[in-house]
C-alpha cells in the first residue's frame, strides 16, 4: 500500500482524476514503444493486472514500482519528473480522500452528545465556541481546524449552526465560559468581530444560557489554562485535540474538571456589554497563525 511520499512498497487501490491521469500517460508512452502490458509488467517485476490497473487509474503504484516501469519505459528526465509530480499529487489526493467524511462524522458524534445532555458546562481558551459562532465564524474556524478536510467545510458549518437549535430548548442549561484570549483570537476579519459579539449578546439573554469571560489575571490565579474542554451533566469530558477529540469518562477526572470550572465561574465576568468589547479590540488575526503539520484541510 502506499503510505506517502517516499514510501516505495506495494499498491493502493485508487480512483481519481489524477490517477487515471498517471495511467493515461503511462499507457501512452508504452504504445509510443510498441511493448505490451505483459512486457512491462514482466521487465518491471510486477503483475500484468497492476500494470492494466495502474494504465487504468483504479491503483496507485508506489514510487518503487513507478521507477521499476519508468525503467523499463526509458524516458527522459523532465518525463519521468512529471510523472513522479503527478504520482505524489495523486498520492495526497487520495490520502485527502480517505479522510472525507472523518470530520463530519465526528461533528455529528458531538451533536449528539449535546442532544443528550441536560446540563452542558465549557470552558475555551482559543476560540468562542461551535455553539455560540455565527454561520460567518463557524466557516472561518472550520477552515483551521486539525481533522476538517476541505471538502467538509461546507457542510460543517451548516451543521456547527444545526447543533445550536438545543440553546433554545426549554429544561436544557449552559455555561460557557471563555477567556480574553478566546475573545481576542478571532479567525477572520474585523467585522466578523462585530456580529460575533452582538451573537454572545443575544444568545446570553437566552433562559439556559450563562455565557461569562474570564479575565487574564483570574485564569492564572486559579489553575492555568491548559486547554478547553465541556463537561456533559457531570459524566464525560470532552477535549477537543489536534486530530479529533478525547472523552474522559472517570469519576475523578470529571470532579477535576468540574472543579476548574468552578474556580474559572467565580472570577468571570458574565456582563457582555462590556465584556465582549475584547471581541473588537486588541485583537490578533487568527487567520495569519499557521495550522499544525497534517492540518486536514486538503
Amino acid at each position: 500500500m502506499v503510505h506517502g511520499r517516499g514510501h516505495t512498497v506495494g499498491m493502493s487501490p485508487a480512483r481519481s482524476v489524477l490517477a487515471e491521469e498517471l495511467g493515461r500517460r503511462l499507457r501512452r508512452h508504452r504504445l509510443d514503444l510498441g511493448l505490451s502490458g505483459l512486457e512491462v509488467a514482466a521487465r518491471a517485476g510486477v503483475t500484468q493486472p497492476s500494470v492494466s490497473k495502474i494504465e487504468r487509474g483504479m491503483m496507485l503504484p508506489s514510487t518503487e514500482v513507478l521507477e521499476r516501469v519508468l525503467g523499463v519505459l526509458g524516458l527522459a528526465d523532465e518525463h519521468r519528473t512529471d510523472l513522479r509530480d503527478l504520482l505524489t499529487r495523486a498520492v495526497d489526493d487520495a490520502a485527502d480522500r480517505r479522510r472525507h467524511g472523518r470530520g463530519l462524522a465526528l461533528l455529528d458524534a458531538i451533536a449528539e452528545r449535546e442532544r443528550n445532555t441536560t446540563a452542558l458546562r465549557s470552558f475555551s481558551t482559543s476560540m468562542i465556541p461551535p455553539l455560540l459562532q455565527t454561520a460567518d465564524y463557524a466557516r472561518y474556524a472550520a477552515r483551521l481546524t486539525p481533522w476538517m478536510s476541505e471538502r467538509e467545510l461546507g457542510r460543517a458549518s451548516a451543521l456547527h449552526l444545526e447543533r445550536q437549535g438545543v440553546l433554545f430548548e426549554q429544561g436544557r442549561s449552559f455555561e460557557f465560559l471563555l477567556t480574553e484570549s478566546a475573545l481576542r483570537l478571532c479567525p477572520g476579519p474585523p467585522t466578523l468581530a462585530a456580529t460575533q459579539a452582538d451573537r454572545l449578546r443575544v444568545l446570553s439573554a437566552l433562559p439556559g444560557v450563562r455565557i461569562g469571560i474570564v479575565p487574564d489575571s483570574a485564569a492564572v490565579s486559579e489553575v492555568f489554562p491548559l486547554y478547553g474542554f465541556t463537561l456533559h451533566d457531570d459524566a464525560a469530558v470532552a477535549v477537543e485535540t489536534f486530530t479529533g477529540e478525547l472523552l474522559l469518562s472517570r469519576a475523578d477526572e470529571i470532579a477535576a474538571h468540574a472543579a476548574v470550572l468552578d474556580g474559572y465561574a467565580a472570577g468571570a465576568d458574565y456582563d457582555l456589554e462590556t465584556a465582549t468589547g475584547l471581541l473588537t479590540s486588541d485583537r490578533r488575526p487568527l487567520a495569519s497563525i499557521p495550522a499544525p503539520a497534517g492540518a486536514g484541510t486538503g
